[in-house]
C-alpha cells in the first residue's frame, strides 16, 4: 500500500515537473518570436554626422519596445546623415535620419544652433570644391585685393559644415554653408570684393581646441580664486 501511494507521488510530481518545463519551453519560444532584429548606434551619433557602417550594429529586441519606422538592415542607414543626437544602443528609426530630398531649412535645424544662418558660396575649379561633399567641415579664407594691388586675406569663417553642394558645368561649385551670423559680413565682403578659397578641416581638431580653451579657463579661474585667497590672507595678518 505504501510502495503504491510512493509510486502515485512520484508520477505527480512527474506530472508537475514536466508541466513546468514546458510552460518554461512555451514561454522561452514565445519571447523569441516576439523579437526581431533592428539597426542600432553601435557609438555615439552626434546631429548632422555622416553614419558609416562601423557606427552601426544589428540587436534583438523585444517587438512592442520597436517603433514604426525602426530600420532592420544596415544598409538602409549607412551613408545617410544622422538628424538627431543618437546615444549608443539607440534604435535608429527614419526620423533620426535627414531625408536625401530634405531642404536647407530642415539641414540647418537639424544642427540645433540657433546662432547659425543658411549660405551659398561659389568655389571655383581651382580650389577643392569639386572634392568638398556634404558633411564635411571647412574652413573659408577670404582674399581681398586692395588698392594698392596688396592682397589682404584672412578667415572669414572657420570649422563650418557643408550642409549641400551644386556642381556648375563650367567647373564651378556651389556650396551651402551654416556659419555664425557674425561671420557672414565679411564673407560676403570677400565674395562681392574678392575671392573665397576653402580649406578641408578635421572635425575632431575643433572638438580637441574646444576642451583646451575649456581646460585654460578653468585653470586660469582656479588659478585667479587662489591668488585672491592668498591677497585675502596676506591683509589679513597684516590687519592683526
Amino acid at each position: 500500500m505504501k510502495m503504491k501511494r510512493k509510486s502515485t507521488l512520484f508520477l505527480m510530481l512527474g506530472i508537475v515537473l514536466a508541466a513546468v518545463v514546458a510552460f518554461q519551453y512555451q514561454a522561452m519560444v514565445e519571447n523569441v518570436k516576439q523579437e526581431a532584429y533592428v539597426v542600432v548606434a553601435k557609438e555615439e551619433i552626434k546631429p548632422y554626422t555622416k553614419i558609416e557602417k562601423d557606427m552601426l550594429d544589428i540587436q534583438r529586441r523585444p517587438v512592442r519596445s520597436i517603433q514604426e519606422g525602426t530600420y532592420t538592415s544596415v544598409e538602409d542607414v549607412m551613408g545617410k546623415y544622422s538628424f538627431s543626437h543618437l546615444l549608443p544602443g539607440d534604435m535608429i528609426r527614419t526620423g533620426h535620419i535627414i531625408e536625401e530630398n530634405a531642404t536647407l531649412t530642415g539641414l540647418l535645424h537639424s544642427l540645433r544652433d540657433g546662432s547659425l544662418i543658411g549660405i551659398a558660396v561659389p568655389l571655383s575649379q581651382t580650389d577643392v570644391g569639386p572634392q568638398i561633399q556634404p558633411g564635411d567641415f571647412i574652413h573659408l579664407l577670404g582674399l581681398i585685393t586692395m588698392p594698392n594691388n596688396v592682397i589682404d586675406s584672412k578667415y572669414v569663417a572657420e570649422y563650418v559644415p557643408v550642409l549641400a553642394k551644386k556642381d556648375g558645368s563650367n567647373g564651378e561649385s556651389r556650396v551651402y554653408l551654416a556659419v555664425p551670423k557674425k561671420d557672414f559680413p565679411d564673407i560676403g565682403k570677400a565674395i562681392e570684393a574678392g575671392r573665397i578659397r576653402a580649406a578641408i578641416a578635421q572635425k575632431h581638431y575643433q572638438e580637441i581646441e574646444k576642451e583646451m580653451e575649456q581646460e585654460l579657463n578653468l585653470r586660469s579661474k582656479v588659478q585667479q580664486t587662489e591668488e585672491e585667497e592668498e591677497s585675502s590672507e596676506k591683509g589679513g595678518e597684516q590687519n592683526e
